[in-house]
């Protein structure tokens, strides 16, 4: 079975706001989820992720936002370092692009 070919589905679905004088404040949410067959096990798995959040632009290059994130992991046998693997928490971050 290790040469057969693998579907994977994987849907996301995002929705903003920008608001403020010059637009420069924002809020969020992000939903993504991914599944299919795992290669080792042949098991069907699903990856979900929900982000909700919120920034401030300073300039046109200088934004700092704050989410909350929750990510699951489902289907993965025991053993799999993916199994139950879980993560949630508020992520804080702040991006210089040029």
């Amino acid at each position: 079975r290790q040469d057969q070919q693998r579907n994977w589905t994987h849907i996301m679905a995002e929705a903003l706001y920008r608001f403020g004088n010059n637009e420069n404040f924002y809020f969020g949410a992000r939903y993504n989820t991914a599944s299919g067959e795992d290669p080792r096990s042949f098991n069907d798995v699903t990856i979900n992720r929900f982000n909700i959040g919120g920034g401030v632009f300073f300039t046109k290059n200088v934004l700092a936002k704050i989410e909350y994130v929750n990510q699951t992991y489902d289907g993965f046998d025991p053993g799999n370092r993916f199994n139950e693997g879980k993560f949630n928490g508020l992520m804080i971050e702040t991006v210089v692009s040029f």
